[in-house]
């Protein structure tokens, strides 16, 4: 059930409870209205009939007076005829008639009667008739407005006692409803609030169970979502960092061992210069009659002297800073270009080297960029198989800038090459005919970092090939 059905059910619940009080109080004072019309039409009949005997009175008072006057007699008894008349529906039909008639019985009696003269006894007696009734009229009204008084009376305190009852029963019924509504909204709030400091201090594994009302469990099963999302994003987050870390780890390697490859070199530098003088001065210096043997030796030293210097000129180039010279790029073209110069090496030529992607701008050195592609080219053509072997180079773009993808089906990298392949003098070439130095991805991961990219290498292990990607900053 939802919270929104559930708080519609409870306050349906209160309006009833209510309306139950209201119609309880209602009927209690239409029965009181009911008794006080009752209690005010027995007072009306009452007064009428005081009024109606006063005036009957009257006229008998002036029939025993000791100089009687008919008129004085006829004008009380024509008063109470009118009023008789006027208030009809006062006193029964039969009341009525009856009065009206001793009253009119007298008053035709009273043609006969002479002023000063005494009113017979027969004359005035329908007066003591009307009179006797309208006071049994007076006892009864009397009597019929203290039953009232009384019924009034029993009513008020039924009245009193059910709206009591209900009202009580009510007011516990609203108490209830407010203590189950805060119960069943507070519990699960309470649950979330501890969900989220649980969440705040890193614990992403507690998930919240999902009761309560379907509002409620849906924000717990989003509270749940977003507490696994947010446990992927940290652990993402914490193998970026590790992955960035290694490779800063890396860089700083890279860079110590490069400067000091640098100086070694220096010093080395001129020594190897000097051997290869002395060779090639001892190699002009000799005349016909020297054996063969001495001269291949002399060439030996002088060629040797040359490889040594070259190594050197690399090593020195590990810690050498960059041109300055950057502009925007087309990767693309990079690419086609190395392609179509790879593809011409006789040694190469039963390989497949394909170019994929989009044209991509990147703001850099193109001539150092072109150096590295061909170095990761020429790696990836040596490490894939004759016939079969395939090297794909992929232009693309990323959040932060562009790529290109040097991928290969060779016999690819294992883990702990993988964590070692840029380090200087490491080479995992094992062809005699292709010795390898060691400094070619070396020198390709100083290139790009002074570029302000990087260079990666995955593999996803041996014999399932390899890829060494290249990040460049976007064109400006």
């Amino acid at each position: 059930m939802s919270l929104g059905t559930r708080l519609t059910l409870k306050t349906a619940v209160l309006v009833l409870a209510v309306v139950v009080v209201a119609g309880a109080a209602l009927l209690g004072l239409g029965a009181l209205n009911r008794d006080l019309d009752a209690a005010l039409g027995q007072y009306d009949r009452l007064r009428k009939a005081y009024m109606l005997i006063r005036d009957v009175e009257q006229a008998r008072d002036a029939a025993r007076s000791t100089v009687p006057t008919p008129d004085r007699v006829r004008q009380p008894i024509q008063r109470a005829v009118l009023m008789l008349d006027e208030q009809a529906g006062v006193f029964t039909d039969e009341m009525t008639a009856e009065v009206r008639r001793e009253l009119m019985l007298a008053f035709e009696s009273l043609e006969d009667a002479e002023p000063g003269q005494p009113i017979s006894y027969e004359t005035v007696s329908p007066l003591y008739t009307v009179i006797n009734k309208l006071t049994n009229e007076i006892s009864d009204t009397a009597a019929g407005i203290e039953a009232i008084e009384q019924r009034s009376a029993r009513h008020r305190t039924k009245v009193l006692v059910a709206v009591g009852i209900t009202a009580a029963l009510a007011a516990a019924l609203a108490i209830a409803v407010g203590v189950w509504q805060y119960l069943a909204v507070m519990n699960p709030l309470r649950r979330l609030q501890r969900g989220v400091e649980r969440l705040a201090s890193g614990d992403f594994a507690d998930q919240l169970r999902a009761t309560g009302d379907r509002e409620f469990v849906q924000l717990a099963n989003d509270f749940n979502r977003m507490a696994d999302d947010l446990a992927t994003l940290y652990r993402e987050l914490e193998d970026k960092v590790r992955l960035r870390s290694a490779q800063l780890a890396q860089s700083e390697r890279l860079a110590s061992v490069g400067f000091l490859a640098a100086g070694v070199a220096h010093e080395i530098n001129n020594p190897l210069a000097i051997i290869a003088g002395e060779a090639e001065l001892a190699l002009g210096a000799l005349t016909d009659d020297v054996d063969q043997a001495s001269r291949q030796s002399l060439q030996v030293i002088r060629d040797e002297a040359f490889r040594c210097k070259t190594i050197t000129q690399k090593l020195v180039s590990l810690a050498r800073p960059g041109s300055e010279t950057r502009a925007a790029a087309g990767l693309r073209q990079l690419a086609e270009e190395v392609a179509s110069l790879i593809k011409t090496l006789p040694q190469h030529k039963d390989r497949q080297v394909v170019v994929e992607g989009q044209p991509v701008q990147a703001n850099t050195d193109s001539a150092r960029v072109k150096q590295v592609l061909l170095n990761l080219a020429i790696n990836a053509l040596e490490a894939v198989p004759a016939g079969t072997g395939r090297v794909r180079l992929i232009v693309g773009q990323s959040l932060d800038g562009s790529t290109i993808a040097v991928q290969d089906n060779g016999k690819g990298i294992d883990a702990d090459a993988l964590s070692r392949v840029f380090e200087p003098f490491y080479t995992a070439k094992k062809n005699p005919n292709t010795p390898g130095l060691g400094l070619g991805l070396s020198i390709s991961h100083a290139i790009i970092e002074d570029l302000g990219g990087q260079l990666t290498a995955a593999s996803p292990g041996p014999g399932q090939g390899s890829t060494f990607t290249i990040e460049l900053p976007k064109a400006k």
